[in-house]
């Protein structure tokens, strides 16, 4: 029988350009269960203990991208 060697997930760092910066550090914190790092401005990091894997950064009139999966 041949054994399949499972390695953790893992996930790199993610960039999102948002419309409201208060409400998606709210969903990240509240749903993803994320801690909110550091917050400058329109700008807030993310992550998950000391460990910063996600940049929020506000933009007026920010819309999802058309045609784009995610």
């Amino acid at each position: 029988m041949t054994s399949i060697n499972m390695l953790p997930p893992r996930i790199g760092r993610v960039a999102l350009t948002v419309a409201d910066v208060d409400r998606s550090i709210r969903f990240y914190e509240e749903v993803i269960g994320l801690t909110l790092l550091e917050r400058i401005g329109e700008m807030a990091r993310m992550g998950a203990g000391n460990k910063a894997f996600l940049l929020l950064q506000g933009l007026d009139g920010a819309r999802p991208a058309r045609r784009v999966a995610g």
